[in-house]
């Protein structure tokens, strides 16, 4: 697992990542925010924005719970909760489509003006085969699962500086109470011995 952050100064984006080794996210994350905000010379937050999902239960509920704790500390600040749709898709044409991989042998996939749908690699491929000539996004993660490398699906994929900044800029307000995760389930998933989760 890796985690991601970014904080916009006035003159620059400082952006990194940090992989997970032996210790829990919940225990690196705010560590590695701290490390990032001395970095900026822990200027005052004005703006916190965290992505609430779809995801990983686990991996939602740490992230979110970190911005609540730091909506606290920075009781100023405005709070943003954008999907992962909102970042994925900001600033792409109608005849666009994001794709995230669930981890559970299934894909989430949105389009523009559409709602989230819940598909099995066979359905994303007939998906595709309806929108030929549609530009389908996606995090650089996806082209490492087996089923997109073997079917020689192209993409735009975003690296992640440019994915942290289009983070920073699909803002979706709530109030700090509103870190509410996101999250998308198929009633008829079941877990099998190749589910990560």
């Amino acid at each position: 697992t890796t985690c991601y952050a970014a904080i916009e100064t006035a003159n620059d984006v400082i952006y990194d990542s940090y992989i997970l080794g032996s210790e829990s996210q919940s225990a690196a994350l705010v560590p590695f925010i701290k490390s990032l905000w001395d970095r900026a010379h822990n200027p005052p937050l004005t703006q916190l924005i965290a992505p609430k999902g779809p995801g990983s239960f686990t991996g939602l509920r740490v992230t979110l719970a970190t911005a609540q704790g730091l909506s606290i500390a920075f009781s100023s600040a405005i709070c943003y909760a954008p999907t992962f749709f909102d970042v994925l898709l900001y600033g792409h044409s109608t005849h666009t489509y994001a794709v995230i991989d669930s981890k559970r042998g299934d894909y989430f996939v949105k389009t523009k003006e559409g709602e989230p749908i819940i598909l099995t690699p066979e359905a994303l491929l007939e998906f595709q085969n309806e929108h030929i000539g549609w530009r389908m996004v996606a995090e650089p993660d996806l082209m490492s699962t087996d089923f997109v490398h073997q079917q020689g699906i192209q993409f735009f994929s975003y690296e992640p500086e440019a994915l942290l900044k289009a983070l920073l800029m699909a803002e979706t307000y709530v109030p700090p109470s509103g870190f509410e995760p996101f999250y998308l389930f198929d009633p008829t998933f079941k877990k099998s011995e190749k589910s990560l989760y």
